[in-house]
């Protein structure tokens, strides 16, 4: 076990610093920073196994023949695999920004319950981390256990907020922190702020209630329209590649679809309009994921969770609507 841990801890040394300084600082977002090291180099190992696995198919089971492109099809899939782990973590991390951001209005108000039944700011802040709060309760006791006797109680504020990436927290800590320094009411404060982020989240709960149209549009769109839409075209150059061999107008074994352009004549075949399709449909299904997550939640990040799922249905419908397009338009023939 001690063996292998070395090898992993061996294989993280070779991330690059930047890339290996911003992955730890995600992990610490998400509460897992422990064994960074570890975690990296086991990812390290998968994706240089996936690597391999991909050039050797792409070698012995396919035409390519070009080492270049079999050894950038290799390091697609190594980079493929650390682009997923880091995806995980920023999931993780946005997870818990939302779970943080929901509870954030009835902790803010119970301590400001604390603060008017006599209790001080300190007090009132610990009582208020109770445990159905999950991710905020447990910052505020780390932040509490770190600076306890040692910091002032403006620095255990500001504290919390260092392992969640939440705008919204950092600023109402800030202006609890301004609060103190300033002698202002910190009770009537917390009030305002909670009720300030509880019509802010229904706000934009309204806003996503709202667009479920041009949601409901794309997602008809991605799903439906372009791959049926591309079945019927493939199908299309299908027949008449089909008619011009039948009718003997094309020299070549394959049949390809000769179309007149400028001086010269450019062969479409359908196994070559097969792959650009699917080439398509996986971009556009990446792109409209991004932009459900700009219209659900105001991020293009935020809409990478949908990408698979939309990936996986545009290519399962587009196989289904091949099938049913030549069953139908072959039995008109």
């Amino acid at each position: 076990m001690e063996s292998k841990n070395r090898i992993y801890i061996s294989l993280a040394k070779i991330i690059p610093t930047a890339y290996y300084n911003n992955f730890k600082e995600m992990t610490r977002y998400a509460g897992e920073e422990n064994n960074i090291d570890l975690y990296l180099g086991s990812t390290t190992i998968l994706s240089i196994l996936i690597a391999a696995i991909a050039m050797l198919y792409t070698y012995y089971y396919t035409n390519i023949s070009s080492y270049i492109l079999i050894v950038l099809i290799g390091i697609t899939g190594f980079v493929a695999i650390h682009l997923l782990t880091y995806l995980l973590i920023y999931f993780k991390v946005e997870k818990r920004i939302e779970h943080v951001e929901k509870v954030l209005p009835d902790q803010l108000q119970l301590m400001s319950n604390n603060i008017k039944a006599g209790l001080t700011p300190f007090k009132a802040l610990k009582l208020s981390a109770r445990k159905e709060f999950g991710a905020l309760s447990e910052e505020i006791n780390n932040a509490i256990n770190k600076s306890f006797g040692s910091n002032s109680f403006t620095k255990v504020l500001l504290e919390i907020n260092t392992r969640i990436k939440s705008v919204m927290l950092e600023r109402v800590l800030k202006l609890q922190a301004s609060s103190i320094s300033t002698g202002n009411n910190m009770a009537g404060l917390l009030d305002d702020l909670a009720k300030d982020i509880r019509e802010t989240r229904m706000l934009r709960n309204d806003l996503v209630t709202k667009t479920k149209t041009y949601t409901a549009f794309i997602l008809f769109t991605v799903l439906f329209g372009t791959p049926t839409l591309l079945s019927i075209s493939i199908h299309f150059v299908t027949m008449i590649s089909g008619f011009s061999a039948i009718g003997g107008s094309t020299s070549t074994a394959d049949a390809a679809f000769d179309v007149g352009f400028s001086s010269g004549a450019v062969a479409i075949q359908p196994a070559f309009l097969i792959i650009i399709s699917f080439a398509m449909l996986i971009l556009t299904a990446l792109l409209a994921s991004m932009l459900l997550g700009v219209i659900m939640k105001g991020k293009m990040t935020s809409g990478f969770k949908y990408a698979p799922a939309l990936i996986i249905g545009v290519v399962v419908i587009f196989m289904f609507s091949r099938f049913v397009v030549s069953t139908f338009f072959g039995s008109m023939l």
